[in-house]
């Protein structure tokens, strides 16, 4: 009976060596697979756009009209420019400058200066936080409100 409970317990004893093992990988490909995510392109879903115009004498956005509206960003992995697309075109953006900031509500957002590939200058603004993205010409803004983050 001695011995037998001596098996036992050196065969327990290495099952649970081997679960610890086990537990160890899994862990480390999740760390790994999280670290890499952090690297990879950005994928960002959009359900609905809000377009504003600039009033120049009340100094503000007004005259907005919302609607429904799927798009896609595609930021690259070395955030130098991202792709929109929606269903009736697809657009690309050189970012040639970005910064991060905070909003008035103390969300993290990054305001990037970029170029069309037709040449336009806009201002994006990213606030992941927020669920928005904010594109900005000289005399209107278009806010996407973000779906998924992917």
């Amino acid at each position: 009976m001695f011995i037998f409970g001596m098996i036992k317990n050196i065969v327990e004893f290495k099952k649970n060596i081997i679960m610890t093992k086990v537990f160890s990988l899994m862990l480390c490909a999740l760390i790994f697979g999280t670290a890499m995510k952090i690297n990879a392109q950005t994928t960002i879903s959009c359900d609905q756009r809000t377009y504003c115009k600039w009033d120049e004498y009340l100094d503000e956005y007004n005259d907005c009209d919302s609607w429904e509206d799927n798009s896609l960003f595609e930021i690259n992995e070395s955030e130098t420019m991202f792709t929109h697309t929606t269903s009736s075109m697809k657009s690309s953006y050189y970012i040639k400058s970005q910064k991060a900031s905070k909003n008035s509500d103390g969300e993290r957002i990054v305001i990037c200066d970029v170029i069309s590939d037709v040449g336009n200058k806009y201002i994006y603004v990213f606030c992941l936080e927020g669920g928005y993205i904010n594109a900005i010409g000289s005399d209107f803004k278009v806010t996407f409100r973000i779906k998924r983050v992917f």
